[in-house]
C-alpha cells in the first residue's frame, strides 16, 4: 500500500500498514513533513469537560412584566378561605312627585328595589419540590435548594389573577373586565396617528365614562396594551419635546395609565366581539364602585414527604371581580 500523500509522505509504502495495524502503532507511522506539526495520532483525544470553560454565573431567562393590577382594581383579599360564594345586595330607589288633587289617596310612593347578587369561589393551585437525590446533591454541594420554583408559583399566581381579572375564565363561568362591559369601537393608535387623534381617543374613552354615567362616575385608571403604553410613554407632544403623550393624557384627564401584555390583540372568542382587537379599559377604582376578590391568597402549605419525594402545594381562592356600579367600567376596542 502507497503512503497517502496529502500529508507530504510522498509514495514510500507504510510498513505495517494494511494488515489490520493501521494506526494502532505509532512507530510504524513514518514521522516528518506535516506530521511532526501534527504530533501523535492519539494526540487529539480529550474528554469534553477538559476543554469546557465553566463561567461563575446563573443567567435567568426573563419571563415578560405583568400589570400585576395592584394600584389598578382595588382588592378584597383576605375575606377567609372556606367560602362557596361571594354575597352582596343592590338596593335603587325610585319616587314619581306629581301632581295631586285635594286628598292623599292618589299620593304615588316610593319604591327601594333590592336584590341580591353573588360571585362563586374559585379554588387554584400548583405545585412544587424535590427528590430525596434532589436534596442530598444540594446538601453534598453546599448549597441551598433553588427558589426558583416557588418564584414561578408566585408569578403563575399572579398571571393567573390578571387574566381572570381582565379577561375572565369561560369555563369556569368568570367574566372579565372586557367582556363585563360594553365595547365602543375607536380609531387605531400607530405612528401616522396626530397627537389631536391619539387623544380624541382617550376622550372618548374617559369622557365617555362620565356622560353614560350622568356624571355619577370619573375615571381614575386606564389599562392598556404595554405595546401602547411604551409608545405614548416615549412620543412627545410636539416638536419641542415638553413632555409625553402619556403625560399629557394623565394630567389632562387625572388618571393612571397601567400596562398589561393581555390586552395585546385579545383573541375575538374571550373578548365576544367579531375578531381580535386591541382593548383599552377605564375604570373608577374605588371599593365602592368594584372590586377583585380574592378571599385566600396565595397559600405554601409546609413541605409533605411522599415516597422519594417532598412536595410543597400551594393554592388560593378566587372570586373575580365584582362591578358594584354597572358604569364604573368602560372598554374600547381596536385602538
Amino acid at each position: 500500500m502507497s503512503t497517502y500523500d496529502g500529508f507530504g509522505f510522498g509514495e514510500k509504502p507504510i510498513e505495517g500498514a494494511g494488515d489490520g495495524s493501521w494506526f494502532d502503532s505509532v512507530d510504524a507511522v513514518p514521522q516528518g513533513g506535516n506530521l511532526t506539526r501534527l504530533g501523535r495520532y492519539d494526540g487529539g483525544q480529550f474528554l469534553a469537560r477538559q476543554l469546557e470553560v465553566l463561567l461563575p454565573k446563573i443567567v435567568e431567562i426573563k419571563s415578560p412584566n405583568l400589570c400585576w393590577l395592584e394600584g389598578a382594581i382595588p382588592v378584597a383579599a383576605g375575606l377567609g378561605a372556606g367560602a362557596t360564594s361571594i354575597t352582596w345586595r343592590e338596593e335603587q330607589a325610585a319616587a314619581q312627585f306629581d301632581a295631586i288633587g285635594d286628598g292623599t289617596d292618589d299620593l304615588k310612593q316610593a319604591q327601594v328595589a333590592m336584590r341580591p347578587r353573588s360571585l362563586p369561589v374559585h379554588l387554584f393551585g400548583a405545585g412544587f419540590g424535590w427528590s430525596v437525590q434532589e436534596m442530598a446533591a444540594a446538601e453534598r454541594a453546599g448549597e441551598d435548594l433553588n427558589p426558583r420554583k416557588a418564584m414561578a408559583i408566585t408569578r403563575a399566581y399572579q398571571e393567573r389573577v390578571e387574566r381572570i381579572a381582565l379577561l375572565g375564565m369561560a369555563e369556569l363561568g368568570i367574566v372579565g373586565l372586557i367582556k363585563g362591559a360594553t365595547s365602543t369601537a375607536a380609531n387605531a393608535i400607530s405612528a401616522a396617528s396626530t397627537v389631536a387623534e391619539i387623544l380624541g381617543v382617550f376622550g372618548t374613552l374617559l369622557d365617555g365614562m362620565a356622560d353614560d354615567s350622568g356624571g355619577t362616575e370619573e375615571p381614575t385608571v386606564v389599562i392598556i396594551s404595554d405595546v401602547q403604553y411604551r409608545y405614548l410613554r416615549r412620543t412627545p407632544v410636539g416638536t419641542d419635546n415638553r413632555g409625553s403623550i402619556l403625560a399629557e393624557i394623565e394630567d389632562r384627564w387625572g388618571i393612571s395609565l397601567k400596562p398589561s401584555r393581555m390586552l395585546r390583540t385579545v383573541t375575538a372568542a374571550t373578548s365576544g366581539l367579531a375578531a381580535d382587537a386591541n382593548f383599552a379599559i377605564a375604570l373608577n377604582a374605588v371599593p365602592d364602585a368594584l372590586e377583585l376578590h380574592i378571599p385566600a391568597p396565595l397559600q405554601l402549605q409546609d413541605p409533605e414527604q411522599r415516597g422519594l419525594r417532598w412536595l410543597v402545594a400551594s393554592w388560593a381562592e378566587i372570586a373575580g371581580v365584582s362591578v358594584y356600579r354597572a358604569h364604573a367600567t368602560r372598554v374600547i376596542h381596536g385602538i
